[in-house]
């Protein structure tokens, strides 16, 4: 981060800037899945998308989910999230938490690899190195 920023923003960035934390990043080598919810209605693809997250991190035995927090969509998060860890059978296993970017600094991973992959183009097929499937749900 740049003196005086609490958190990294990929829309606020300029592009050499985020070359070098995509360079950063890929030293890191995360394992990306990008869950993609456009076969439904804008308001439903949320939902759809984190269902598949939840799914596939029951049968991961994943223990912890944080999502960072956006005020405006918190309450939908936690009825999707009871409900899907209820359905998919991680409700006492899986921790789920919300953080706001500046808690948690690993959330500028998933900000920076969405931002890429919605800008496409040269964006896209660097952000591609880390992804490792697309789910349509």
């Amino acid at each position: 981060m740049l003196p005086g920023q609490r958190r990294l923003h990929f829309t606020h960035e300029s592009d050499g800037r985020r070359k070098r934390i995509l360079d950063v990043v890929a030293e890191l080598a995360p394992v990306i899945t990008i869950y993609d919810g456009s076969a439904y209605p804008r308001r439903q693809q949320r939902e759809a998308c984190l269902d598949g997250l939840v799914a596939d991190l029951a049968s991961e035995g994943t223990r912890m989910l944080v999502i960072e927090t956006d005020e405006s969509v918190l309450d939908l998060d936690r009825r999707i999230f009871y409900r899907s860890s209820r359905q998919h059978g991680c409700h006492e296993t899986l921790e789920y938490r919300h953080h706001r970017a500046h808690e948690e600094p690993l959330l500028s991973i998933p900000d920076a690899i969405a931002w890429c992959w919605q800008r496409g183009g040269q964006w896209k097929m660097r952000a591609r190195d880390f992804v490792r499937e697309v789910r349509i749900v």
